[in-house]
């Protein structure tokens, strides 16, 4: 293994992470606080996977032309500049294409990294790696709603500091190799439609992940809201839920190694549509921590 270059792409993962785990929830409240209604909040949500989206294409050849390290850190500078737009356009209107931008941004890290992961973990280290970089993942998700629930959502405080938060990962980023980071390769071994032939379940497990992810992130804090409860807590809520895919992902990972990896999606399947309609149950009270915990794993 390269650890040297596998912390550069872990740190690329983090700063995906924190930049989607903070803004969602940050950005939503602040909508909530204008009055803004849901489905609005929800439509401009929308516009940072949209950027992911689209601008993935793109990546290999930026990554080709500049090099892989000095793409990475190119985008980390702009999604730290991004995060401080949203302060300096403040309005709706001006979220909707700063979102779009941060999306593109941030899905550069997002691909990158996970290129570098599977590239430097070696075969032998793979699985551990992969579980390691996961972990970071959530963790990172995890600390943007966590900054949000301690810093609040007033004045230019947690632009700021997320901005700074994100400049940080420049360091290990710049530790990478370049000549043992090879640029993105575009594919020709098929369409998607193709693919998704061959692999519908794949492709619908992750459908229905990415619309709970997204949908979790930008309203479980406005939903907390709406019922009553503190903004610390309601942004709390989210870290909560995202702590159970940090604690739970490597028992869940052993059972698939164990027993039928398709009687575990059918089990984690079922069990995410019970807890979810279990937490508007015992939201509120003691009980929606472990339900929360439960739900995100």
């Amino acid at each position: 293994m390269q650890w040297r270059n596998l912390i550069a792409a872990c740190s690329a993962i983090a700063v995906f992470g924190f930049a989607l785990g903070m803004t969602y929830p940050l950005l939503s409240l602040l909508l909530e606080a204008d009055g803004i209604s849901t489905n609005m909040i929800g439509i401009n949500a929308a516009m940072s996977p949209i950027g992911i989206l689209l601008f993935s294409p793109a990546i290999p050849y930026f990554s080709k032309r500049y090099g892989s390290r000095n793409t990475a850190m190119a985008a980390v500078l702009i999604t730290s500049a991004l995060l401080i737009g949203y302060k300096v356009f403040d309005s709706l209107e001006a979220w909707f294409i700063v979102r779009l931008l941060h999306g593109m941004s941030i899905a550069t890290l997002f691909v990158l990294s996970e290129a570098w992961v599977v590239r430097y973990a070696g075969n032998e280290h793979r699985g551990k790696v992969v579980a390691i970089y996961g972990a970071i993942l959530s963790a990172s998700f995890g600390a943007g709603p966590a900054l949000v629930g301690w810093i609040g959502i007033d004045g230019w405080a947690p632009f700021v500091i997320g901005a700074l938060v994100l400049l940080f990962s420049i360091i290990p980023l710049a530790l990478l190799k370049e000549d043992t980071a090879p640029p993105l390769e575009e594919s020709s071994t098929g369409s998607l439609f193709s693919f998704a032939a061959r692999a519908p379940v794949l492709l619908i497990a992750v459908a229905v992940f990415a619309i709970f992810d997204a949908a979790s992130l930008s309203f479980i804090p406005v939903y907390g809201l709406q019922i009553g409860l503190e903004l610390r807590i309601a942004a709390l809520s989210l870290t909560v839920l995202i702590i159970g895919n940090v604690v739970l992902q490597f028992p869940i990972g052993w059972m698939v190694d164990r027993i039928s990896k398709r009687a575990v999606m059918l089990a984690c399947s079922l069990m995410t549509v019970v807890f979810a309609c279990l937490l508007p149950v015992v939201v509120g009270s003691a009980w929606m921590w472990p339900v929360l915990v439960a739900l995100g794993a």
